[in-house]
C-alpha cells in the first residue's frame, strides 16, 4: 500500500465508485455548490426539491 498517495485510501482499496467527467461547455444553473461532503450533498438535496436547477 502506498501512504503516501494524494487519493484516500477507502477509494484505493474499494476503487472508484463511479466517473464524473469534466464539463464539455458552459452550463447555466441557479445554484453552483462546490464541494461533495455531506454539507453540500444536503445543499443539493433541499435546493433540488425547492425546484431550483443545481450543479
Amino acid at each position: 500500500m502506498d501512504l503516501r498517495s494524494h487519493y484516500p485510501y477507502w477509494l484505493m482499496k474499494n476503487g472508484i465508485i463511479s466517473n464524473y467527467p469534466s464539463l464539455s461547455g458552459n452550463i447555466s444553473v441557479d445554484v453552483a455548490i462546490a464541494g461533495a461532503g455531506i454539507s453540500g450533498a444536503l445543499a443539493a438535496y433541499y435546493l433540488s426539491n425547492a425546484g431550483l436547477s443545481v450543479l
